[in-house]
């Protein structure tokens, strides 16, 4: 499997989006970067090196692990040039960067996002070409009276005129004309003009445009941070830290400004470590990692995979203020494979960010929260063969790249994913399947399903050895858009049991309408009973689908959903399908399953439902020569015994998990 993060316009650019998206320049104290001074160019590079520190980033390249390309024998022309180059090649290079910079800056572009993107990467290399000392003094002019007017399109050239929600910009071409937005495209619009300002100090409009810069930085990170989680959906919380990852580093090289010891840059930083999933053993997964590899949630538009390389793009600048946490990401990094990044910049820089030789300290992962978009991971037998592990997103909607996907569940245990919502399909024609609600392990109502890219919120969490439970609250409720005979009430407790694992999913419904429950598994087969579905897969591991409520024996059905892009096969995980099925209730009826994971040799459990009201519900789970019984409340939360054992009480009430991010990163 390539270990790459290839950033493709495909990945990263939507033209699906429907509209601007809001700013609320908040919380921004507009005086904090007023003493802000650029040094002064006195040798090339000195963007995210100094030219003392070759040997160091030739020793870097040289230790990380390559990616497929490099085994090949490629390598980014401009860093083989820097590091191993003699004057031919690098009069070679600069004449590339030349022509390339004269096709971006004089032509129209794909688009402006395009050209915003190409903008930038030819200013963070000029950098290191100008240290080649090949372009003639006619190219060095010509570049910057271009970057220059760049800028002065992108920002303006007035500071007083700036993007901003008083003085909104009149260029109708570009997104965000009041600017102090937390979308991960606005970065590309002021980096730019930060990136002239960095480069060539002495432009009257210098200053101006990196204080600029700053002061949006600084209104992301204060607003665009949800509790740890970026407030946009996993694959964007990941580009954001990639596209800031540059900009720290050069603005802490050329002003001193350190954003790197902000809390909220940390707490997105923790937010991959706390959120990572168990290792995945499929095939294309232990190429180069016999253990197998994590993924980040994917919630919206976003793909599994191993995303892991901000964290030691990030980790050298906590070496020495906070070793631990610096530890703590190198770890993250190791676990997920020490994946390589290329693509937009980064395969000439990530040798100057990664520090390969870093230690790191084994970290133990338990249950998590972030409250505001409800992000819910229950976790069972860390870092063990048979680790279970269950997402849910249960809060507040992300403000871009939405999915219908609230209250939708992912499934891990035995090595394997074994139930999995859709993932991002193509960025046009084909994504409505990917984006709807029964492309997701929810529930959906009425005998129309629509588009429900809604906010809930979480009405409890609780975490113990022997037991986890959340809740959220995935109501459409009444109001002057919804009409009485579309609203619903529909909470969806998770209960997840340890050793043995398994899930106990209560949809709890009052509804009109009637309503389907669905799951998407990664089996080949499906194997139908009066009560129980098995989902049999080719990786040794089943799942086994108790149903308690409704109570009407079980009627097959099975349908194939695209996962990913149509045809294409969705590396590292080797589906184009994935078989799904529903679940039929009428108005009002709950739905009450217990979802088990196990080897295809592994002991079932079986299950049996002592009492249900609308109120509450009780079951029992006998595994072995023991049992739980179980009971959940609407209103007081759950109880949980086995055997002898003391019961479990668990509140109507959020507890946070004590490995939250306020507690695992230093501010």
């Amino acid at each position: 499997m390539k270990k790459q993060l290839i950033l493709t316009l495909s990945l990263l650019l939507s033209p699906l989006l429907s509209g601007a998206i809001d700013s609320t320049p908040h919380g921004t104290n507009s005086a904090e970067f007023n003493d802000l001074s650029i040094k002064p160019v006195t040798q090339r590079p000195c963007l995210l090196m100094n030219a003392a520190d070759i040997p160091e980033v030739k020793r870097r390249y040289e230790a990380m692990p390559k990616s497929d390309d490099e085994k090949r024998g490629k390598m980014d022309p401009t860093l083989h040039a820097l590091l191993y180059g003699d004057e031919a090649e690098k009069k070679a290079v600069t004449a590339e960067f030349i022509t390339s910079a004269r096709n971006v800056f004089g032509g129209l572009g794909k688009n402006p996002l395009w050209k915003e993107r190409r903008a930038n990467e030819l200013l963070y290399k000029y950098d290191t070409i100008a240290s080649f000392g090949f372009l003639t003094k006619e190219e060095q002019q010509e570049f910057e009276k271009n970057a220059v007017e760049f800028a002065k399109f992108e920002i303006g050239a007035d500071p007083s005129r700036f993007p901003s929600p008083q003085t909104p910009s009149t260029n109708s071409v570009l997104e965000f004309p009041q600017g102090f937005s937390t979308c991960n495209r606005w970065p590309d619009r002021f980096l730019g003009a930060a990136l002239v300002g960095l480069n060539f100090p002495d432009q009257p409009l210098a200053k101006d445009w990196v204080k600029y810069a700053c002061r949006q930085i600084r209104f992301m990170l204060d607003n665009g941070t949800w509790d740890g989680t970026w407030n946009e959906v996993p694959r964007y919380h990941n580009w954001t830290l990639l596209l800031f990852s540059t900009l720290f580093e050069s603005l802490h090289q050329r002003t001193g400004v350190d954003f790197f010891q902000d809390p909220n840059t940390k707490a997105l930083l923790d937010w991959y470590v706390r959120f990572s999933s168990p290792l995945v053993r499929f095939p294309e997964t232990t190429k180069h990692n016999p253990k197998g590899e994590p993924t980040t949630p994917v919630w919206g538009d976003s793909n599994y995979g191993p995303h892991f390389q901000a964290c030691a793009i990030f980790a050298p600048h906590y070496a020495a203020s906070d070793p631990a946490f610096s530890k703590r990401l190198m770890w993250m990094w190791r676990r997920a494979g020490s994946p390589s990044i290329s693509g937009w910049n980064f395969g000439l820089y990530s040798p100057m960010l990664i520090d390969p030789g870093l230690p790191d300290a084994p970290q133990t992962l338990g249950s998590d929260l972030s409250r505001k978009m409800g992000l819910v991971l229950l976790r069972s037998q860390f870092d063990t063969p048979d680790e279970t592990m269950v997402f849910m997103r249960g809060g507040r909607q992300s403000i871009t790249h939405k999915r219908d996907d609230l209250g939708s569940i992912d499934f891990f245990s035995h090595g394997i994913p074994l139930a999995l919502g859709s993932q991002s399909g193509p960025y046009g024609p084909g994504i409505e399947w990917n984006r709807s609600q029964i492309s997701n392990n929810d529930v959906v109502f009425g005998d129309k399903p629509e588009n429900f890219q809604g906010s809930g919120k979480i009405d409890a969490f609780f975490t113990s050895a022997q037991v986890d439970y959340a809740v959220a609250d995935c109501s459409r409720p009444q109001s002057k858009h919804v009409p009485p005979a579309d609203a619903f009430h529909w909470r969806r407790h998770l209960l997840l049991a340890k050793n043995p694992d398994y899930l106990v999913v209560w949809d709890e419904i009052s509804s009109a309408m009637p309503s389907a429950w669905y799951l998407h598994t990664t089996g080949e087969k499906l194997l139908w009973g009066k009560d129980i579905v098995t989902s049999k897969t080719a990786y040794d591991a089943d799942l086994d689908i108790h149903v308690l409520s409704p109570a009407d024996p079980l009627r097959p059905n099975e349908k194939d959903g695209i996962f990913g892009v149509k045809d294409h096969p969705e590396a590292p995980y080797p589906f184009r399908t994935l078989k799904y099925f529903t679940i039929s209730a009428k108005a009002d009826e709950d739905f009450l399953t217990v979802l088990h994971p196990r080897k295809p040799d592994g002991a079932p459990i079986a299950t049996q439902l002592v009492s249900q009201t609308k109120e509450k519900i009780t079951i029992k789970v006998i595994h072995g020569s023991s049992s739980d019984l179980i009971t959940i409340s609407r209103k007081e939360g759950a109880c949980f015994k086995r055997d002898a054992a003391p019961e479990i009480t668990i509140p109507m009430a959020i507890q946070e998990p004590a490995a939250s991010t306020a507690k695992s990163v230093t501010p």
